[in-house]
């Protein structure tokens, strides 16, 4: 089994994903994950991100996943931070 290569394309196919689920806007979205509000418009663009920066926004998703809604599985998931906390 191969495992997806992280990408900007599944940074955004995850804010798709999420602000279509709980309704809200791109650019919030971005400052709720990305710390900017600009950030997807700027990954839309051609642009990309650091790995740490791309790493906590994977996180950030994980984290906050609106419960019953399904997980892209092309993206991969870590474990929620309060999963990881318990198991420590």
């Amino acid at each position: 089994m191969s495992e997806a290569i992280p990408s900007e394309e599944s940074l955004q196919r995850l804010c798709d994903d999420y602000r279509t689920t709980v309704d809200l806007s791109e650019s919030r979205v971005g400052a709720l994950a990305a710390g900017n509000p600009l950030f997807y418009a700027r990954l839309r663009d051609g642009g990309s991100c650091t790995i740490r920066l791309y790493r906590r926004v994977l996180q950030w998703f994980s984290d906050n996943w609106p419960e019953g809604a399904e997980w892209p599985p092309d993206v991969p998931r870590p474990a929620p931070a309060s999963e990881t906390r318990e198991a420590a």
